[in-house]
């Protein structure tokens, strides 16, 4: 089985290297175990909360076959971990293009100090511009519409045609407008981070059904915050907005992401994680 996922991996690259002064791209998605009736009557005793879902396998498929994925060629997809790193720290940025994580965020938001956001834009841009992720999927999370930063922010991501945007603190459909305009081509993946964006996230997540590989991103920390409440290891009292936010993604065919995950020891990500699962 590992021979065979590792032939896979080389007739992929192979293929991408032959193909790539044409217009044909070619990348391989590699799911863990997929969630089918078979899979569960096969496999009784293993624990189906832990294997991928059709329904999210085929958004990957969609997203590599429009034309948000035309920079993508010779990648092995996978969509299980998100790490995001400050794009003004050119050391962690440097680090993340050798690791094993599945998407790779450059932070231009939470991350970054106020001095210094002019020059984690440029970074990023810079570090996207010279390739070299071995992660598949390299976005960046913009600064928020309403902040000193987010106009540039846009328009330097615009420029520089990018596949992957997540955007903070959306709380209305119309926030999405114009980074849509802007970025015809480009998967969002829009933060729900506030209680306003719980009461319109079935709106907000409408106006993402055309595009490929967009997905609804709960945001724990500032959610928190705006509740006035302690998530505690397990996030108990975030699990209504959690169950809101995938329940949302599905209807509309987008991936629901979980959110960053603060675990400071084994046994607290342990237990966040059985719940993001759940």
């Amino acid at each position: 089985y590992g021979a065979a996922k590792l032939g896979v991996h080389a007739l992929t690259q192979s293929l991408a290297e032959e193909l790539k002064a044409t217009s044909v791209t070619v990348n391989a998605v590699l799911p863990s175990i997929i969630d089918t009736p078979q899979n569960r009557k096969d496999m009784p005793d293993a624990d189906p909360a832990a294997w991928v879902e059709p329904k999210d396998l085929a958004a990957v498929i969609l997203f590599l076959a429009s034309p948000a994925s035309r920079a993508m060629t010779g990648a092995l997809m996978l969509a299980r971990s998100v790490l995001y790193v400050p794009a003004s720290r050119a050391s962690a940025v440097e680090k993340a293009r050798g690791l094993e994580a599945d998407v790779v965020i450059l932070d231009l938001e939470d991350a970054v100090g106020p001095d210094d956001k002019d020059a984690a834009r440029e970074a990023a841009i810079e570090a996207l511009t010279a390739g070299g992720f071995r992660p598949a999927t390299v976005g960046v999370r913009l600064n928020g519409s309403a902040t000193p930063w987010g106009a540039e922010d846009l328009t330097a991501a615009a420029e520089a045609r990018l596949d992957l945007i997540v955007v903070p603190k959306v709380e209305t459909p119309a926030a999405l407008a114009p980074i849509k305009a802007a970025m015809p081509d480009a998967a969002v993946w829009a933060m729900i981070e506030t209680p306003a964006a719980l009461f319109a996230v079935d709106a907000i997540a409408a106006t993402l059904t055309d595009r490929p590989g967009s997905a609804l991103m709960l945001g724990s920390n500032d959610l928190s915050a705006a509740l006035g409440c302690d998530p505690g290891p397990d996030r108990a009292p975030l699990h209504w907005a959690m169950s809101a936010v995938v329940a949302a993604a599905r209807a509309h065919d987008l991936l629901a992401i979980d959110a960053v995950f603060n675990a400071p020891n084994a046994a607290k990500a342990d237990a966040g994680g059985s719940t993001a699962r759940a």
